[in-house]
């Protein structure tokens, strides 16, 4: 086994109800999706989200991705991650795929504008999305996404990013549903898949076990 922490994805589905998804692994960078990395869990994280990126925009070249973090800082961390692997010289056609990401944490008008731009059907446009739980989970209409992937698993409030604490499972699935919805707006049409993240051997795993997610 790595020392390091080896990430997996938990309950992927492409119910609406989130309630109760199988816990299914996917993914492209593990073979059954699961990436053991010497590195710390956040880098693994990191490989793992842009491979599962990158399978999902390959396999789906009309779709987009809604990628949702809660903590700003983590949303910046994971575009960053996004905007090195899309001027990557190694990464064949990630440029191609629109790995590149928005996000929605500038001004009013920034956000606007980001928000029109991945909501536009222009080829040459980022199709990936970058939002916090926290700041962006209600009121938006992302119809143009169909593929949500949650980089982790929703912590209490005072919590800091590197130290989740257990919120119970009814809390959890009401905020993801919500983030969910904002993809499952009208004139939604496409099924929708969710993704979700976690570091194996850490508190993440604990939370998504207790709540019957993994």
């Amino acid at each position: 086994a790595s020392k390091g922490r080896d990430v997996a994805l938990a309950g992927s589905d492409s119910r609406v109800d989130i309630t109760g998804y199988e816990g299914l692994k996917g993914g492209d960078g593990g073979g059954d999706g699961v990436v053991s990395s010497g590195a710390d869990s956040r880098g693994a994280k990191v490989v793992m989200l842009v491979d599962t990126l990158k399978g999902i925009l390959s396999a789906n070249p009309d779709e987009k991705v809604i990628v949702f973090a809660q903590w700003a800082e983590t949303v910046v961390a994971v575009a960053a991650a996004l905007a090195d692997a899309a001027r990557d010289p190694g990464a064949g056609n990630a440029a191609g795929l629109g790995l590149g990401a928005l996000t929605l944490l500038g001004s009013a008008a920034e956000r606007a504008a980001a928000v029109a731009l991945f909501q536009s059907d222009d080829p040459d446009t980022p199709r990936v999305l970058c939002l916090s739980y926290r700041l962006h989970a209600a009121g938006l209409n992302l119809h143009r996404a169909n593929h949500v992937v949650v980089v982790h698993p929703f912590a209490a409030p005072t919590i800091s990013p590197h130290a989740p604490d257990l919120m119970p499972l009814a809390q959890a699935a009401a905020y993801e549903r919500q983030a969910v919805g904002r993809v499952l707006r009208y004139p939604q049409r496409r099924p929708c898949t969710v993704y979700r993240m976690y570091a194996q051997g850490t508190v993440e795993e604990e939370l998504y076990a207790v709540w019957g997610w993994v």
